[in-house]
């Protein structure tokens, strides 16, 4: 039996992260690195993705590609070229998402419903169609969608958009656990609540334009541990469930939420 900092050794190891440029994407390029593993950065800021390249501890480890997630050609173009640099793909993150415009049903359009469906589902299931068939090939591989709590098991009000698309996902989620375990892959999801991110900016000021930290300290307060959860909390999760550590755990729901469930 390996000893339980074996399983977290991730040399030689190939992880593909979409969403690379913001908080949780970000700090899990870092962790991933750290830990020895190539990472291919997926994101539509390419200024970012170069910020974010430099910061890491290892450049030579690291591939980014500006995208949009999306787009199927796109998206069939930064696989491609993550197996032409690496060799293969052992592990995916879907991270890739947006809070879209916070507004009640009625007073939503439908180009702002499409945005928030595209990037928060639409493209993982994209990525997905172009990696499992990697995975499926050498029998082996790791898949970690980003779900929500907020959306996917409480509700995001007055965020229709979003809380469709993690509900979307999470079902996508729990369908391609049960399509991949027997091709030796398997497919989890975190669910984080509040994350000390960009996308809490925004949805701070779509709460309160004026103050919106007053909307942040609301939020903080109706949490358990009466804080935003810091990037590399979420990170550390998903570095796990990428591990052999995590091997009988699959279409999992990981809430990462401070005690918002318990």
């Amino acid at each position: 039996m390996s000893r339980l900092t074996d399983y977290f050794d991730f040399t030689g190891k190939t992880v593909l992260i979409t969403g690379a440029s913001g908080g949780i994407g970000a700090a899990t390029a870092e962790a991933f690195v750290d830990n020895g593993a190539n990472v291919a950065l997926i994101d539509l800021n390419a200024e970012a993705l170069a910020e974010l390249a430099d910061k890491l501890a290892a450049p030579e480890r690291v591939l980014t590609v500006a995208a949009d997630v999306t787009d199927p050609e796109q998206a069939k173009n930064y696989v491609d070229k993550t197996v032409e640099r690496f060799g293969t793909v052992d592990v995916l993150f879907n991270n890739a998402g947006i809070s879209g415009t916070v507004d009640r049903i009625e007073n939503l359009t439908l180009e702002q419903f499409d945005q928030v469906m595209n990037v928060n589902l639409r493209a993982a299931f994209i990525a997905m169609q172009n990696v499992l068939p990697i995975m499926y090939e050498k029998g082996k591989g790791s898949v970690v969608n980003t779900v929500s709590i907020n959306g996917a098991i409480v509700g995001a009000s007055p965020m229709s958009p979003y809380t469709s698309s993690k509900f979307g996902i999470r079902g996508l989620t729990h369908q391609a656990a049960r399509e991949g375990v027997s091709k030796g892959v398997r497919v989890n999801g975190i669910l984080p609540s509040q994350v000390d991110t960009n996308l809490m900016r925004n949805v701070e000021k779509a709460w309160d334009s004026e103050h919106p930290e007053k909307a942040k300290e609301t939020f903080e307060a109706g949490t358990v541990m009466g804080r935003y959860a810091r990037p590399d909390e979420i990170a550390n999760v998903v570095v796990f469930l990428a591990s052999d550590a995590a091997s009988y755990i699959n279409g999992a729901d990981i809430a990462v939420d401070g005690g918002r469930l318990a």
